[in-house]
């Protein structure tokens, strides 16, 4: 039933409606379907970009991070007494296809004492170790991989 008192919408209120509804959807489509302007290419590119050199730089971080472990654990495995181990001054550097790490290990000799800090150098699993080489070679690495 339909209450008298109530007056009945017009005919243009429900075309208004529906104008309404139909530029809204229209609206929409275009916004899903329209050419980028030149500025909001710009901004997508640099966007985009940004992502990129962020996943390299972890990518290249994660590799750093890998050279610098490998090159301990080579001269734990040359050290009389390995868990007294200090590392200090390492630095990472790129080397060819890989890294090279420098740096210095003072770790405790046969008597009980550290030795001081001692050079070394590794690059793709091999190790030039203060300690353990000769003058010439050590001088050799660090000049090569070092400066």
């Amino acid at each position: 039933m339909m209450n008298m008192n109530q007056p009945s919408p017009s005919p243009a209120a429900g075309a208004v409606l529906v104008f309404l509804v139909l530029g809204l959807a229209g609206w929409g489509v275009w916004q899903l379907v329209r050419p980028e302007t030149p500025g909001e290419r710009y901004d997508r590119l640099i966007q985009e970009r940004r992502e990129t050199e962020a996943r390299l730089e972890a990518r290249e971080d994660a590799r750093r991070r890998a050279a610098v472990t490998a090159a301990r654990a080579a001269i734990l495995s040359m050290l009389k007494d390995p868990e007294s181990a200090r590392f200090a001054g390492e630095q990472v550097r790129a080397a060819g296809d890989g890294y090279a790490v420098c740096g210095q290990v003072s770790a405790r000799n046969g008597f009980g004492g550290y030795t001081g800090p001692r050079r070394y150098v590794a690059h793709r699993g091999g190790v030039v170790f203060e300690e353990a080489a000769t003058p010439g070679q050590m001088a050799d690495a660090w000049s090569r991989f070092c400066r």
